[in-house]
């Protein structure tokens, strides 16, 4: 599966952009040994080379691999948090703050 498409794939089914509207600093990103490809969740089709401010930003990091499987059905999120394959690095508010705009949403 080619990496852009699954990150697009990967940060559309994360959250829909209504719920993340104006979050420019949750990210999504995709490791594999060598490489990895971040993308801020608000604009999915643009590799971000900078680095995640771990007192701002929120990064949502995943195995190559275990995004594959995740976009095949193969597995689900609670397993691959569960075995490290997906880790959250960085400031866990932008959690909370997203969850609070998601509340008064619905």
């Amino acid at each position: 599966m080619d990496i852009d498409k699954l990150l697009i794939e990967i940060s559309k089914n994360f959250l829909s952009n209504d719920l993340v509207n104006n979050k420019n600093n949750l990210y999504i990103c995709l490791k594999d040994a060598t490489e990895k490809y971040k993308v801020n969740i608000e604009d999915p089709n643009t590799l971000v080379n900078k680095e995640i401010n771990l007192d701002t930003d929120l990064c949502v990091e995943i195995d190559l691999e275990e995004a594959i499987k995740l976009s095949e059905g193969k597995n689900n999120v609670g397993n691959s948090l569960f075995n490290g394959s997906i880790k959250l690095i960085g400031n866990l508010e932008v959690l909370n703050n997203i969850a609070s705009d998601i509340e008064k949403t619905t």
